[in-house]
């Protein structure tokens, strides 16, 4: 099949290994590169909702808390030198991408380790049912009972060239939701390689994942959503800006 090795058939559908010290997977060589430029992609992040409390209320304590913030926060620090992030930021980066860098995600289907990367989506939609996907893995992992999780919805735009694995007839182990095996190892061989990312076929669009913090700047804030679990799955989404609850396509 044109787009992986197939020197043997594994559990994921990739390749394995037919001589040792070979690594399994998906030759990169073989996966065609596409120039995506998207005037406006999502990410949704982890929020408490409303986002900015009223901190003023807080009076001389809130220099305080703010400059313990900033000890902990690995954003603030590699702001101040303290913490390098792994990546490459240029300078004048927005808080918002040094932040979406350094916040490690539960483990998912690309991402085994803690690879800086940023995760975009070119729908709303699209950037929903992926947060579906990697949180509600979480909730099953750690069995959580039925719960609401928020999120801010942030915009921004985005250029770069990607190894473009959407055509899922051609790298169907890419998207195998019983074994994540070559798909971590891909995006590992595309970060080895310098390169700015990967984009796949998602729920609702094309999905980035982005390892190039220069191939991206934030817009602005589009809204604010939650995610209603009940302790199995994702079932319904509340907006917070239009203030109505609709329900999820199955995950």
């Amino acid at each position: 099949m044109p787009g992986e090795t197939k020197s043997g058939e594994s559990k994921s559908g990739g390749s394995t290994a037919s001589e040792p010290g070979l690594k399994p997977g998906i030759d990169l060589r073989s996966v065609p590169k596409t120039r995506i430029v998207w005037s406006t992609a999502f990410r949704l992040r982890p929020a408490s909702v409303p986002d900015r409390p009223p901190l003023a209320k807080l009076g001389p304590d809130v220099e305080t808390l703010t400059a313990l913030k900033d000890l902990t926060s690995p954003s603030a620090r590699h702001s101040s030198g303290n913490v390098l992030l792994g990546v490459s930021v240029p300078p004048g980066a927005a808080q918002s991408v040094l932040s979406a860098f350094s916040s490690s995600l539960p483990e998912w289907r690309f991402v085994a380790d803690q690879t800086p990367h940023m995760l975009l989506s070119d729908s709303l939609e699209g950037a929903v049912m992926l947060a579906c996907e990697i949180y509600g893995q979480f909730m099953l992992d750690t069995a959580e009972g039925p719960s609401t999780l928020s999120f801010i919805v942030e915009r921004f735009t985005l250029a770069g060239t990607f190894h473009d694995i959407s055509d899922r007839e051609l790298f169907p182990s890419c998207y195998d939701s019983s074994n994540y095996t070559a798909s971590q190892r891909l995006l590992a061989d595309v970060a080895e390689a310098g390169a700015d990312g990967l984009v796949f076929s998602a729920a609702g669009g094309s999905t980035a994942v982005l390892l190039r913090p220069e191939c991206v700047d934030r817009s602005g804030t589009e809204r604010a959503v939650a995610l209603e679990w009940d302790g199995h799955k994702f079932i319904r989404a509340y907006d917070y800006r239009d203030m109505y609850w609709r329900a999820l396509d199955p995950q």
